[in-house]
């Protein structure tokens, strides 16, 4: 059975930070690859680079990594339902690793139909530096979800940080 990282977001702009977390991903958890998936429309961000010239940095940043790829839906945004179904007809006899970073999985709660996919599918939670790790542990027992920890030297760069740079 392969193992699949499934990495959605933003990705504007996609930075070593995405990279190095899905990279230790792949290396501490066994993934087979990860297929990093933009969101058309992300929730709760305006103004945002369209979702062609995302894709385009995306594969292009990509196209120099090992295992690290982008799968586009034809949704506005990534959901369980949907997500997986589509995921699970492409990559039949696969498992799928969900990975987030810190900041998202404070959010987890909030997720609709949380507790399905906590039932199916493990989680990879990118740490940022300045993430209450005990915190975050009681949200994650709360919703009985399994996951995994991921730390690299790369867990202060933002994709914000970098928008506001420019």
């Amino acid at each position: 059975m392969h193992r699949i990282g499934i990495f959605s977001g933003t990705f504007d702009p996609v930075h070593e930070g995405h990279i190095a977390f899905a990279n230790e991903s792949m290396r501490a958890l066994s993934l087979d690859n990860v297929l990093f998936i933009p969101e058309v429309s992300p929730r709760r961000k305006k103004n945002v680079t369209t979702i062609e010239e995302r894709i385009k940095l995306l594969k292009r940043r990509l196209s120099r990594e090992r295992g690290l790829a982008v799968f586009s839906l034809d949704t506005e945004q990534t959901n369980s339902d949907t997500t997986f179904t589509l995921l699970s007809k492409r990559f039949p006899e696969s498992s799928f690793i969900i990975l987030i970073g810190s900041d998202i999985a404070f959010g987890l709660e909030h997720w609709d139909d949380i507790e399905t996919i906590a039932q199916r599918h493990s989680f990879a939670i990118g740490m940022r530096t300045d993430a209450d790790k005990e915190k975050l542990r009681h949200v994650l027992e709360k919703l009985s979800i399994q996951a995994s920890f991921i730390y690299t030297n790369h867990d202060s760069i933002s994709s914000s940080q970098l928008r506001t740079k420019k």
